[in-house]
């Protein structure tokens, strides 16, 4: 069940009953948001459904190789996929994750799909990131922006689970009305992790630059980027007003090292510099 995205249950609701279902849309909004989760259950509530089936093609960024790209022989399969009819549902659909992580030829691919639509399909791209689609791809699709959900709702869900009340608040004020990832803490056992990170963070904006060097390059070593930069910026988008400026950095930083081909650890140091 979907919780929260009210508005959107109904959206897809009325235009479901009516037939007026776009042929593509853009699902964008911060990461643990719930876009994958709602994308999911769309497809299976869309084509009544309790599971995946032939019907159903979904892609992310384990689909791709090193560079980001749909191979040729997969891009292959996604149109011959399109070009059939439904063997028993009402709809051929096609989930895309992280679709900002696509290169050129990846979206140049996807383009020509998204074109030339087959009656019975449906594609959704997902992605925290649509500045990073092209803008051609963002314009043939329907966008819904997904927004936070109330804190009560996410509070209520995880009450159930045995939690302390210290890390039922420190969840809630991190996790900033996104349920996804306020489970990945709950159910992970990431909480001391997060609050590791989220204080190293707060330590390093009163540090030496070679302590900032030093830990940049414990980062990248221990293969630890990725994660504490997710937890980074759960904890800034609640820490409003001076930590307005590190968050916007945050996220241009998230974005530089979802590029293969950037210095990471170049990035990372250069945001800590600003800190």
């Amino acid at each position: 069940m979907i919780l929260g995205h009210d508005s959107i249950k109904k959206l897809f609701s009325y235009a479901a009953k009516r037939g007026t279902l776009a042929h593509a849309y853009l699902f964008y909004g911060p990461e643990g948001i719930g876009k994958k989760t709602f994308a999911l259950e769309l497809a299976k509530n869309l084509n009544k459904t309790k599971g995946f089936d032939a019907d159903f093609k979904f892609i992310d960024e384990n689909s791709m190789d090193k560079t980001y790209s749909i191979s040729i022989d997969e891009m292959r399969e996604l149109k011959r996929f399109l070009s059939f009819r439904p063997y028993a549902n009402p709809y051929k659909i096609v989930v895309i994750d992280n679709a900002h992580l696509m290169q050129g030829a990846a979206q140049n691919s996807i383009l020509k799909l998204l074109e030339e639509p087959s009656e019975h399909s449906l594609i959704i791209l997902i992605t925290h990131d649509p500045n990073n689609l092209f803008s051609v791809v963002r314009s043939r699709c329907q966008h819904i922006g997904f927004k936070p959900i109330s804190s009560d709702i996410i509070r209520n869900t995880l009450m159930s689970r045995g939690m302390t009340t210290e890390d039922l608040d420190f969840i809630i004020s991190t996790a900033n009305g996104r349920l996804g990832y306020a489970l990945r803490l709950a159910e992970n056992g990431d909480i001391p992790l997060a609050k590791r990170e989220i204080e190293n963070l707060k330590k390093i904006h009163k540090a030496p630059l070679s302590i900032r060097f030093d830990y940049a390059k414990k980062l990248i070593l221990e293969d630890r980027l990725d994660t504490a930069l997710y937890y980074w910026i759960g904890y800034l988008r609640g820490a409003i007003g001076e930590n307005r400026g590190i968050l916007r950095r945050a996220l241009k930083l998230n974005e530089l090292i979802s590029h293969s081909s950037y210095n990471k650890r170049l990035a990372v140091e250069n945001f800590l510099i600003h800190v």
